[in-house]
């Protein structure tokens, strides 16, 4: 409910224009940020919503994540000044130009949407020298269930669930195993784990005995 104050205020101007409560989206935000940390969750803000400047400069201070959604939403992300390291980029369509920009950042991570988008990103990634993180979409995974699946990635979370991971060191194979078994036995994944998972996914090997 607005105030009389900001309503009398209101009356001045032509229709339609847009009135963003400001005090309203800190209390949302404090709320998304204190209720995620409880489970080490990252939250991330589908930009297409909207991409004021000034809105976009206030969920930035927060420390929430970008979703998006095509490659001028991804360049807008950059310049309105969030990490890289928390853009996500999905859709579909994604040119070439837009998927090379994405890996020069160094995202978070591109969203694959079939198995010759995700060879693409491979061979754009090795031409720029660049090692990029991918997440398959559940329709792209049930074609792949079956199939040896490959990923170079250098966020643990990525590869939480494979089969095999393997752990490089140097350009040495140090550790061999799943999730569960390398925080049992590799010093140098347990390192990597430790600092960048969250206690529950730190936790998954006591689950699943």
């Amino acid at each position: 409910m607005l105030s009389r104050q900001i309503a009398q205020k209101l009356r001045g101007y032509e229709t339609p224009f847009y009135l963003y409560d400001t005090a309203l989206l800190r209390q949302t935000l404090e709320s998304v940020v204190y209720e995620s940390k409880k489970y080490g969750y990252k939250v991330h803000y589908a930009i297409k919503a909207n991409y004021d400047d000034h809105l976009l400069a206030i969920i930035r201070e927060y420390g929430l994540g970008i979703d998006c959604a095509s490659g001028n939403e991804l360049r807008k992300a950059v310049e309105a000044g969030f990490d890289p390291k928390g853009i996500v980029y999905a859709g579909v369509g994604k040119r070439d130009k837009e998927l090379r920009y994405a890996i020069g950042q160094e995202i978070m991570a591109i969203n694959c949407e079939s198995i010759e988008e995700l060879e693409l990103v491979d061979r754009l990634a090795g031409e720029a020298g660049k090692k990029t993180d991918v997440a398959l979409r559940r329709a792209l995974k049930a074609k792949t269930d079956n199939a040896t699946v490959i990923i170079v990635a250098q966020r643990i979370s990525t590869v939480l669930h494979a089969n095999q991971i393997l752990v490089l060191d140097e350009g040495r194979i140090v550790g061999k195993g799943t999730h569960a078994q390398l925080m049992e036995s590799c010093p140098a994944y347990q390192e990597i784990a430790r600092s960048q998972l969250s206690q529950k996914e730190l936790n998954l090997q006591k689950e699943g005995e």
